[in-house]
């Protein structure tokens, strides 16, 4: 599988004691050419629908679940971009997000937000590709966290618009 890019603040190849999350997420499109992005309102940052895989999961059930749960819309067509490497040394993970983009087939129900994405102010909007890579890189917050999902995020829009163009 093609990795699209590595993401690190970790000088080392020994990641012993680090915890392995998977993900999956991506850049998917309505019939207008538009993309849901989420707002997460207490950091002021955007990042794409994904989340991680649950035990039992396989990855296309997992982004299915994640993006109908954020966006309250179902897929089309998924395509398989690649996966995201990254490791953040201050939280002792290394996560791998399977990167993904595609078309949606139906976008009538509205999001249902866990309780932390509730508390941390998540909300949805539509916006073309290159809106969203402008939002991504002018998010007002660059704490350590949202410094890793804006770089992530970018990358899979930058890859999906290969793609699909």
């Amino acid at each position: 599988m093609k990795i699209l890019t590595t993401i690190s603040d970790h000088d080392s190849a020994d990641y012993s004691g680090f915890v392995y999350r998977a993900a999956a997420r991506g850049a998917f499109f309505n019939e207008a050419g538009l993309m849901p992005l989420l707002h997460v309102g207490a950091s002021d940052y955007y990042k794409l629908p994904g989340g991680g895989i649950e035990p039992g999961e396989s990855m296309d059930d997992a982004l299915s679940r994640e993006v109908l749960e954020e966006t309250g819309c179902e897929l089309a067509e998924t395509i398989l971009l690649g996966m995201i490497i990254e490791v953040r040394s201050e939280f002792r993970m290394v996560q791998v997000s399977f990167c993904y983009t595609g078309k949606i087939a139906t976008q009538n129900a509205q999001p249902e937000f866990t309780a932390d994405e509730q508390e941390n102010g998540f909300e949805l909007m539509w916006t073309g590709a290159d809106e969203a890579l402008q939002l991504l890189a002018q998010s007002s917050t660059k704490d350590y966290e949202s410094d890793f999902i804006t770089r992530r995020d970018a990358s899979i829009i930058r890859e999906a618009g290969n793609v699909l163009s």
